[in-house]
């Protein structure tokens, strides 16, 4: 039977609000970018959120609801 899903390679990240994040090998360059940039904006300021929106707009669905300690993740084992 094959898997409607694709599986590739992710890594855990953390934002600066201390979101948790499981990002695809991908998109790890462009999650630490924005991240670096957050860390050297002014919190509050347009340009701060700006890259908010654009870390949401292209990583929340990334997202791991309630954080690492609610969630249940598989873990291939081979024999």
């Amino acid at each position: 039977m094959k898997t409607p899903y694709k599986f590739q390679t992710g890594k855990l990240r953390q934002d600066n609000s201390n979101h948790w994040y499981l990002i695809p090998e991908l998109y790890y360059r462009t999650f630490d970018v924005l991240s670096v940039k957050l860390d050297k904006l002014d919190e509050d300021s347009d340009e701060w959120y700006k890259v908010v929106e654009e870390l949401e707009k292209n990583f929340g669905q990334y997202r791991l609801p309630g954080g690492l300690f609610d969630m249940d993740l598989d873990v291939i084992i081979e024999e």
